[in-house]
């Protein structure tokens, strides 16, 4: 993902200047006996391309002040009603491949066991998937491979 490929808001290009990196969490919430996983449908109107008409985890952008666990555990509740306590880092994700690249954007994945089926939506479509199913949709770049770094774990 490029930084042509996203339209920043005003409050984000603040950030951006302030901070010199955005920062994101996704996180991928496994059902209690772990054969299923809760997704989340972005939509055409995603406002970043790439995520466009994908299955992704939950997650959002990290506040200024936020701890990426922190901002895990409140975006999972904005995005789907369930409050999961305790998450897992997996991996964390950047676009700075060189040294002399400077960083722009930092992903940080986690990964979580849980309740799910009590998930409700904030206006984008929740629904769970057994693991293989979930491996078979059209799912946001990279996660595939972290939904499968994260079944390893379980």
């Amino acid at each position: 993902m490029t930084n042509s490929q996203i339209t920043y808001s005003r409050s984000d290009r603040k950030l951006l200047k302030a901070t010199g990196v955005f920062r994101y969490v996704v996180g991928l919430v496994f059902s209690e006996d772990a054969q299923r996983v809760l997704l989340l449908y972005k939509t055409a109107a995603c406002v970043i391309p790439v995520l466009r008409d994908t299955w992704n985890g939950v997650g959002g952008k990290i506040n200024r002040s936020e701890f990426p666990s922190t901002a895990m555990r409140r975006e999972c509740q904005e995005e789907t009603g369930l409050d999961i306590p305790k998450w897992q880092i997996i991996e964390v994700i950047t676009d700075k491949k060189l040294p002399t690249v400077k960083e722009t954007f930092r992903v940080y994945v986690f990964m979580a066991q849980g309740p799910i089926d009590g998930a409700v939506s904030n206006g984008e479509e929740v629904k769970t998937f057994s693991i293989d199913d979930a491996k078979e949709l059209p799912l946001s770049p990279g996660l595939l491979y972290s939904l499968e770094r994260a079944v390893s774990y379980l």
